[in-house]
């Protein structure tokens, strides 16, 4: 088996390092993980996790574990409810960066890799243009924290430190945002996107985003970064009427900007209305990934029916499908 073999993964009990927890604990690796709360982890230490509590705003309480593991994978991000205004997220953003910067500094003491969870907001509005790896960064508002951390990740490369930023798509699957923004409004009746949804889409399957993960720790160079996203980009009104068809959900509609900023928040609405078309070419040359849902076609029934099957559960089952994204 090659690669790192124990592995410090943050932020996991959330959406995308709960996925890369599970993966890496299929693949046989050894993983200390990260949590707020051990009473959410339980899935994870029954399927052989080591549980340590954590808060980003304090190094002391995660620094010490970097020594010893072979690799930290960075994936926490915290946790807001309801509108996003500009100081939730700049408090957001300032809790990334100590905690990256922290990480940053003792993997390089340390020679441990990091992997550094960002996302193709970094790269801003592009229209209907293709991004790759190479397209300078001009975030969206809630890309602007992450591409900060990756410019100073950068920085780093040139003191030793081994680190690869892997920038994700909109991640959907049986959880997160995508069952917040999307699954539960279409139950509701009130499945809706912001804008006219011209804008493009680059979205990935939360099992082939964990897929990606494992492949950039083992294969993936030092200093480099890629786009971990289906082959597929398309607009986002695209996207909220195929959800549409498979809810069997009749009516969806365009929330203008001004209205879905005074909802959501302006980051929020601002954000989701940019157009990002991006390419996954470098990580399939690289890395050797494939991702096993090319296109969200062949991804969303699969999700909405493990989201139906979870809905259907009984609250005397014992068993609770909620979920909070990263």
């Amino acid at each position: 088996m090659s690669g790192p073999q124990r592995i410090l993964v943050t932020g996991a009990t959330g959406f995308i390092g709960g996925a890369v927890t599970r993966a890496l604990l299929a693949a046989g690796r050894e993983v200390t993980a990260l949590v707020r709360d051990t009473s959410r982890a339980e899935e994870l230490a029954g399927a052989g996790a080591r549980l340590h509590t954590g808060d980003m705003l304090r190094p002391e309480t995660y620094v010490p574990l970097v020594d010893d593991v072979d690799a930290v994978v960075h994936a926490a991000q915290i946790r807001f409810r309801g509108r996003m205004s500009k100081t939730t997220l700049a408090v957001m953003r300032e809790a990334d960066r100590v905690m990256s910067d922290a990480l940053a500094d003792a993997c390089l003491k340390a020679g441990n890799r990091l992997l550094y969870a960002a996302g193709t907001f970094v790269y801003g509005d592009h229209g209907a243009e293709w991004i790759d790896e190479s397209t300078p960064h001009t975030p969206a508002p809630l890309g602007a924290g992450h591409a900060d951390g990756a410019a100073r990740l950068r920085a780093l490369t040139a003191r030793g430190l081994d680190s690869v930023v892997l920038y994700a798509g909109f991640v959907y699957g049986p959880g997160g945002n995508f069952k917040a923004a999307f699954y539960d409004q279409g139950r509701a009746g009130r499945l809706r996107h912001p804008g006219d949804g011209r804008n493009h889409w680059s979205c990935v399957h939360l099992s082939d985003l964990a897929a990606g993960y494992l492949a950039a720790l083992d294969r993936a160079p030092a200093g480099s970064g890629y786009n971990l996203v289906d082959d597929e980009p398309l607009p986002l009104a695209e996207f909220t009427r195929a959800i549409a068809r498979e809810m069997g959900v009749s009516r969806v509609s365009g929330v203008p900007g001004f209205a879905a900023s005074l909802a959501l928040g302006r980051p929020v609405a601002t954000s989701l209305m940019t157009s990002y078309r991006v390419s996954n070419r470098r990580a399939r040359a690289d890395l050797g990934w494939v991702p096993a849902h090319p296109t969200v076609a062949d991804g969303l029934p699969g999700t909405l029916e493990a989201l139906a099957a979870g809905a259907a559960l009984s609250p005397r089952d014992g068993s609770s499908t909620k979920q909070r994204g990263r």
